[in-house]
């Protein structure tokens, strides 16, 4: 507890309290928590916050964010927040692997004051059973009023349940409500698919696997030059198997009764890789699709040269804004229904209601109490407009009780690309990633959500809207069910990864569909020969642990 804060209780309160309040709410014990032992001063405390004025003394903390470092200071909205709180953030270098970086900085302790990491990572779950990060339900029932209203105390007992049911960590990126949306498809040219399949070509409806194969063949026949089908082979995982398993409709864990496995594991994976195969082995491909390089892949696919590819719908924005330019189609987003497969039970995209990342602050944090109000103070309706939108007066004006962007910020915004960058690199719009929301069910969340709902939308994403509406799932059950990191099991699951990644092009360039499937079957010998099964066991026991609170109903 400060000074200041200490001086002005002490109008309010006897000595004796005071001495009763250092003893229990601002120690911070040896294992980095917030003592518990608030009973009787809670309502002092709230009543003497709400009375004080807010310190915005100048102070810095430091700050490890996963998506890379910032340059605080340099764009108007992170001035502003400096402004507002006092806080300037400096921003630690993550190099190219930020968990590796955050796991060097535990073992020599130097934790930095705010963590932004990927939720219920395993670098989390370290960092809370070293005792290296704060607890935070006293800081947030005492000093957090927006996160409370904002995020909501069904979000943060969800947030509480990872780990012994006290809250270490607070969301980012969370959706209320949540939002339905898928992101993975197949990529087609509509104009020229709309030769072949002009009643599918606007997004009605859906393509089998046979579909799709016989408008691939078509296109090869009237357009013998043109690449049918153009996977990206630097980034197979993703663009490749990540979405046929969405085609298949497999989580991105495999649930397989009461277990849950690896999803290259799952049984209806093969379905997949015999249909890619059998793209490869009708010349329908590019032969040298698996070396291609991702800048390679992007001039072939803005060539105009290629029909399809696979990816999540807004990864062929560079490609797709040379196909407008030069008067050609775009790459639209369809959905592809594997063999068998339900369509509404796609899995193309996860739905987490609790985002994406999660913030921490370390044990050593020079101040949690200022901490804490700062990461408050983002997650605030004001906060909220800052960082999304900009400066009001200056980015945007509250016209008729609606944000309303300034003209040169939707005409910037709708360029996109470069165009978008460089007029935004002053500003900062969605730079700072602590505390966001995703979605608000009574104002815009965002200049894109903004632009989106008035006039003339993205052509694409509108098109994602309609074709891929219904292909997400709930993914917050699958989060955090990987092995803690630096544990057996975890380097069990990258040692099956790699014999997945590298098994995978081999089994899709099979000779025949008698060798894809003995390949196939190779490779998943090889998972169990790595011992995947202690992996599953992992994953099996972190999911039942949680399905009855997240409410699991498959």
């Amino acid at each position: 507890m400060n000074r200041k804060r200490v001086k002005y209780l002490c109008l309010v309160v006897t000595i004796v309290l005071i001495l009763g309040m250092l003893s229990g709410c601002g120690q911070t014990s040896s294992n980095g928590t917030v003592g518990t032992n608030t009973a009787g001063v809670s309502a002092d405390v709230t009543t003497a916050q709400a009375s004080e004025q807010e310190d915005t003394s100048p102070i810095t903390f430091t700050a490890l964010d996963y998506n890379g470092e910032k340059e605080w200071g340099t764009d108007e909205i992170s001035k502003e927040i400096t402004k507002e709180t006092g806080v300037t953030l400096q921003y630690l270098p993550t190099g190219d692997d930020s968990n590796s970086k955050l796991l060097i900085l535990l073992a020599s302790g130097d934790i930095p004051d705010l963590i932004l990491q990927g939720l219920f990572s395993t670098v989390e779950s370290k960092y809370v059973a070293a005792g290296a990060v704060l607890q935070l339900d006293d800081l947030v029932n005492h000093y957090a009023s927006n996160i409370k209203s904002e995020v909501g105390d069904d979000y943060l007992n969800l947030m509480r349940t990872q780990h012994d049911g006290k809250l270490y960590s607070l969301p980012s990126w969370y959706q209320n409500p949540v939002m339905k949306s898928g992101n993975g498809a197949l990529m087609m040219r509509q104009d020229i698919l709309s030769e072949f399949a002009p009643d599918k070509a606007n997004g009605d409806g859906y393509f089998t696997y046979d579909e799709y194969l016989n408008v691939l063949k078509q296109v090869k026949q009237k357009y013998p030059n043109m690449v049918g089908y153009l996977p990206n082979g630097e980034n197979i995982e993703w663009w490749v198997m990540w979405v046929f398993r969405g085609f298949e409709g497999i989580y991105n864990y495999s649930v397989q009764g009461d277990q849950v496995k690896l999803y290259y594991e799952d049984p209806m994976l093969l379905d997949a890789y015999k249909f890619l195969n059998n793209i490869m082995r009708s010349g329908l491909s590019d032969p040298g699709w698996a070396t291609m390089r991702t800048d390679s892949f992007y001039q072939k696919v803005a060539s105009g040269d290629v029909f399809s590819t696979t990816s999540a719908y807004w990864d062929q924005d560079t490609p797709n804004a040379a196909l407008e330019q030069a008067g050609k189609g775009q790459m639209m987003p369809y959905k592809l229904v594997g063999s068998g497969v339900d369509p509404s039970k796609l899995t193309l995209g996860g739905t987490n209601l609790l985002g994406w990342d999660s913030i921490m602050i370390g044990k050593n944090c020079k101040d949690p109490e200022r901490a804490i109000k700062f990461l408050d103070f983002m997650a605030s309706q004001k906060g909220q407009k800052l960082i999304r939108f900009g400066v009001e007066g200056q980015q945007w004006d509250m016209v008729n009780g609606q944000i309303t962007p300034k003209q040169d910020v939707i005409d910037a915004n709708k360029a996109g690309g470069d165009s978008w960058n460089g007029f935004n690199k002053s500003i900062g719009i969605d730079t700072y990633y602590w505390m966001v929301r995703a979605t608000a069910p009574d104002r815009y969340t965002s200049i894109v959500d903004y632009v989106s709902k008035n006039g003339t939308p993205d052509p694409v994403t509108a098109m994602a809207n309609k074709t891929l509406s219904d292909t997400a799932y709930a993914q917050d059950i699958f989060s955090g069910l990987d092995p803690d990191a630096n544990t057996p099991e975890d380097l069990i699951a990258q040692k099956c990864k790699d014999i997945f990644l590298q098994s995978s092009v081999g089994i899709i360039n099979a000779k025949s569909e008698d060798e894809c499937e003995s390949l196939y079957n190779k490779m998943l010998k090889d998972l169990a020969n790595a011992e995947a099964a202690k992996v599953d066991k992992v994953y099996t026991d972190k999911f039942n642990a949680k399905k009855d609170a997240y409410g699991w109903n498959p």
